[in-house]
């Protein structure tokens, strides 16, 4: 079945390049990244493209950017967890990149520490 034929892709469409770009790493480190660019506004209990995404590339290293969000809820941050938790213990990067200082701020708040979930505050 291919991803274009898949439930996935039937519900979704086919998500995977709707955000993500290649990063790729050098030959030396061989690492190779897929970054997500979070949109403006973005909820986990409706159609999104963040969770496809997660699914399709459950082995990729990844970096999520958060440059464009507004709101990181709750329910967002508990996927983000899950999704930097299942990777972590397989050794596989998690990144949450473009943070504003409040978000860092929210998270925190939360619970959340750099070693449940990298996250970086935008300058």
């Amino acid at each position: 079945m291919s991803a274009h034929s898949s439930p996935l892709a039937a519900r979704f469409g086919d998500t995977r390049n709707a955000f993500a770009r290649y990063s790729l790493g050098t030959k030396e480190d061989m690492t190779a990244s897929l970054e997500f660019a979070l949109p403006d506004r973005i909820s986990v209990v409706d159609e999104n493209s963040l969770l496809p995404f997660l699914r399709d590339n459950p082995d990729a290293p990844l970096r999520i950017s958060a440059a464009r969000l507004r709101r990181l809820d709750t329910p967002l941050a508990q996927v983000l967890l899950a999704a930097a938790a299942d990777r972590r213990a397989r050794g596989i990067e998690f990144s949450l990149t473009g943070l504003t200082r409040d978000q860092a701020v929210q998270l925190s708040a939360l619970g959340v520490t750099n070693a449940m979930l990298s996250f970086q505050v935008a300058e």
